[in-house]
């Protein structure tokens, strides 16, 4: 359910960064951090990267809802192409935020996926550089 197993916390430590509480109006600062934590606050996988789940929605480049027969592999410069040319309105964001709760948007465990508007800004989302 979560890069390091099926519970949100391992070994009573939290593990990323969400909302702890009652949602919406109380987090109570379990995992030290009311909005957005720094990158190297909590685990680090086994490729060496940091916050897969937790702290801001990441923006990905597909689409967000793919249909069987569309699978098709794409090169990144492709994909690009399409984003740039707006022809997909809403694009696949993972990992959940800091807003994100079990009661509420239980969306930051590994399977789960959401899709915003290609405009959309906010303080919970954001997207991560890659090279190849």
């Amino acid at each position: 359910m979560y890069p390091w197993g099926n519970e949100l916390e391992l070994d009573g430590i939290h593990r990323c960064n969400v909302l702890h509480g009652d949602f919406p109006s109380e987090n109570t600062l379990e995992d030290g951090y009311h909005e957005t934590a720094p990158v190297d606050a909590f685990y680090t996988n086994d490729y060496g990267i940091q916050k897969m789940i937790g702290n801001v929605w990441e923006l990905c480049s597909n689409k967000a809802r793919i249909d069987r027969e569309e699978i098709q592999v794409e090169s990144i410069d492709e994909q690009i192409e399409i984003y740039q040319q707006g022809s997909i309105d809403y694009y696949a964001a993972k990992g959940g935020s800091f807003l994100c709760h079990e009661s509420y948007c239980n969306r930051y465990r590994l399977k789960a996926r959401n899709g915003v508007d290609r405009l959309t800004s906010a303080s919970n989302i954001g997207f991560r550089c890659v090279q190849e």
